[in-house]
């Protein structure tokens, strides 16, 4: 995948705005949007640039306003303008000196933010990426455990580890978990006895979480394997800021990206975990009523990378300014596991067997026998 930072691109004078249909549409109602946070945008003061191309097909701009970080402004699938400008602003990146590479420093109130544009422009192309599930194809099965263990480590250990935890004293209060009521399923693939299945486990596992008091602080929101490129020095870079939230439960990064490694990885690494091992497969051990700390394979790629995530978190969770039990680090986790395996089952555009594999995955998660 190519990469153009900022310093590439060719921005044009928002003074001179020469555009029609699409584009024009997405730079007038971001101006629109931003007078909702009290910014009147000097157009004298003012650049764009189209992406003439990228990662989708959407029409997209990034409008750089002076003294603000640059951020990417696109039409959606409901044909609506969608903004990537609050992640940009609120995610404070922390990273040390060997990634700036690939970053561009911008400086607001008096504070340094990371940035990078992941977009193809006009200007020149300076790096080289691939997306982290198209990286993994290329491994070697015999160098997998090593490479994506460190990777792994990389992703919340030195990219993220200051963005969660912060100076090591997160917010702690209560989550509020969605309703069942307010997921939406796009089809019937689903019988009632599974819907009950899947509503009953969401419900059972929410509820031990009630009084738990959690750790809160920024979390990207959409952190999965496409969302994570590979770069020189198998450095890992992330994009795609849009569900940015800068107090939430800390907890949602991990379970997202270990429910997306499971399920978008290349079937070189899958297939094994699926298939049974004597009386049970690796999957359904790894989301068994146990303690989701405990090792269950050393062997299996997936395994490990499962293991690496929850050990850094419920390390992390363990420390000494923190110090949560194992019981509520694993009821939390158990909760946000249950939460992302129903936001694959009830979407019709994911794959029938992922479906399937994740209500399973949620009856484990509870202890609930699975309908066929």
């Amino acid at each position: 995948m190519d990469i153009v930072t900022d310093l590439d691109g060719n921005y044009e004078e928002l003074v001179n705005l020469n555009l029609k249909n699409e584009y024009k549409k997405i730079i007038e109602d971001t101006l629109v949007k931003l007078k909702d946070y009290n910014l009147t945008v000097d157009p004298t003061r003012a650049k764009y640039m189209v992406i003439s191309k990228g990662l989708s097909t959407a029409a997209k701009v990034v409008i750089k306003i002076e003294g603000l970080y640059p951020f990417l402004a696109k039409i959606d699938k409901k044909n609506n303008t969608d903004k990537e400008y609050e992640g940009y602003q609120n995610l404070q990146f922390h990273i040390d000196s060997a990634n700036l590479l690939s970053f561009i420093a911008y400086e607001k109130s008096e504070q340094t933010g990371l940035l990078l544009f992941r977009y193809i422009t006009k200007g020149r192309v300076k790096y080289q990426y691939e997306r982290f599930d198209t990286f993994l194809n290329s491994v070697d099965l015999l160098h997998i455990n090593e490479e994506i263990i460190n990777l792994v480590d990389n992703i919340f250990d030195s990219t993220f580890k200051k963005c969660h935890w912060g100076d090591g004293h997160p917010n702690m209060h209560h989550i509020k978990f969605k309703p069942f009521e307010d997921f939406i399923f796009d089809d019937n693939f689903f019988n009632a006895e599974q819907l009950n299945d899947i509503e009953q486990s969401y419900i059972a596992n929410i509820q031990k979480c009630e009084y738990i008091y959690a750790p809160h602080g920024r979390i990207h929101g959409d952190l999965h394997p496409k969302n994570i490129l590979i770069g020189m020095n198998n450095i890992p870079i992330i994009i795609d800021f849009t569900h940015v939230k800068t107090d939430a439960c800390i907890f949602k990064d991990y379970a997202k990206l270990e429910t997306f490694f499971l399920f978008q990885v290349p079937n070189k690494f899958s297939s094994r975990f699926f298939e049974k091992d004597v009386k049970q497969t690796l999957f359904e051990r790894h989301y068994s009523v146990e303690p989701l700390i405990l090792p269950r394979s050393v062997h299996n790629p997936i395994s490990r990378v499962i293991q690496e995530i929850r050990t850094l978190l419920w390390k992390n969770c363990l420390s000494l300014t923190i110090n949560m039990n194992y019981h509520d680090i694993d009821a939390i986790y158990r909760a946000y596991l249950t939460y992302y395996f129903i936001q694959l089952c009830r979407r019709a555009g994911v794959e029938e067997n992922t479906r399937k594999r994740a209500y399973k995955g949620i009856c484990y998660l509870s202890g609930i026998i699975y309908h066929n």
